[in-house]
C-alpha cells in the first residue's frame, strides 16, 4: 500500500472509500460479536455488552482510522489523525468550556426533543424514537453495575475508548477531509456532526 495513494481523489470518492472500509471492518467485528451473543450464558449481559463495545470500536473506528489515514494523507500517522501533544492551560479551558456551556447544551437538548416531524413522516418519527430508546436501554444496561469492577471497566471503555476512537474516525479523518476540500470549515463541521448523529443513532439530540 502507498501511503496517500487517494489523497488526489474528490471528496465524494474518499467518503465512498471510507464507507467501503468501514463496512468491510464491521463485517470482519461481526464474527466476535455474533460469537459472544451465542456463547454468552445470559443475554445482553454487561460484560458481554462491554465486550461487543470493545470490538465494535477496535475494529470499525480505529482500524477504519488507520487504513484510511494511510489512503487518503501523505503524513505521517500522528500528524494524519491530528494527534497533538495538549497543554494543561488548554485542558483546563477546555474543562471550563464544558462546565459553562453544559446549561445550554441541556436547553437545546430539551428544546430538540420537542422537534417532531410531520404527519406524513409519523413513521419516521416513530423509528428515530425506537432506535434511540433502544440504544438508550443498551446503555443502560452497561451503567447497570454497581460495582467498582464495573464501574472502572465503564469508565475505560465508554469514557475513554469510545471517546479516542470516534475523535480518531470523525474529527481525524472525515472532518479532515471535509475541510480539505470544503473552503468553509464551519460547514465541513455540521456535516460531520450530522454523520456523527446518523451513526448513532442520536437524531433528535442533533442541534
Amino acid at each position: 500500500m502507498i501511503k496517500g495513494m487517494y489523497a488526489e481523489k474528490s471528496v465524494f470518492s474518499k467518503l465512498l472509500i471510507l464507507m467501503a472500509i468501514a463496512i468491510g471492518c464491521m463485517m470482519l467485528a461481526m464474527l466476535p460479536i455474533v460469537l459472544i451473543t451465542i456463547l454468552s450464558p445470559v443475554k445482553n449481559s454487561p460484560i458481554s455488552l462491554r465486550t461487543m463495545v470493545i470490538i465494535q470500536d477496535l475494529f470499525m473506528f480505529i482500524l477504519s482510522a488507520y487504513i484510511a489515514q494511510n489512503l487518503f494523507f501523505k503524513e505521517p500517522i500522528c500528524e494524519a489523525l491530528e494527534i497533538k501533544r495538549t497543554s494543561l492551560l488548554t485542558i483546563i479551558l477546555g474543562m471550563a468550556a464544558i462546565c459553562t456551556l453544559t446549561p445550554l447544551t441541556d436547553i437545546i437538548g430539551i428544546w430538540n426533543e420537542k422537534l417532531q416531524f410531520p404527519e406524513s413522516l409519523g413513521w419516521l418519527n416513530q423509528w428515530i424514537e425506537s432506535s434511540e430508546n433502544s440504544a438508550q436501554q443498551t446503555i443502560n444496561i452497561m451503567l447497570g453495575s454497581t460495582s467498582w469492577s464495573g464501574f472502572i471497566a465503564n469508565l475505560l471503555i465508554i469514557g475513554a475508548l469510545a471517546g479516542l476512537s470516534e475523535e480518531l474516525f470523525f474529527r481525524g479523518i472525515i472532518q479532515k477531509i471535509l475541510i480539505k476540500h470544503i473552503s468553509n470549515p464551519h460547514i465541513a463541521i455540521f456535516i460531520t456532526a450530522f454523520i456523527f448523529s446518523a451513526i448513532h443513532l442520536e437524531f433528535l439530540d442533533f442541534v
